[in-house]
């Protein structure tokens, strides 16, 4: 981030995944400290995976996992990619629309002299 400094990062948190039970008390607390340490970042974003697939006893939901217990279904990663695309949405929302434009105008341009 510190060389490219317009490019906007996403951290997606550690997901709860039922195999790893055991040790879901330090997913929460790495999601944590990571949240923490890129909050007043202007070029991070975090995007919270963890939360949404926690069921109503505070364990990781088996809906979003496949036959093993530690890769996501298609459920999980739609979950996941609504996530993303949702964060994206709202970032792009906030960015300078004369940046945007400037970057398409310039990927046109380099486009043109390549081909």
């Amino acid at each position: 981030a510190e060389m490219l400094p317009d490019t906007k990062c996403y951290f997606i948190s550690v997901k709860p995944s039922p195999f790893r039970t055991p040790f879901l008390n330090n997913i929460v607390l790495f999601n944590k400290y990571v949240h923490d340490l890129i909050e007043f970042k202007k070029n991070w974003e975090y995007i919270d995976l963890f939360t949404p697939m926690i069921n109503e006893l505070g364990l990781p939901s088996n809906s979003f996992y496949s036959s093993d217990p530690l890769h996501l279904n298609n459920t999980g990663y739609a979950l996941l990619g609504k996530l993303i695309r949702d964060k994206i949405n709202q970032t792009e929302d906030q960015i300078d629309k004369n940046k945007i434009l400037k970057v398409n105008i310039s990927i046109i341009c380099l486009q043109k002299i390549l081909s």
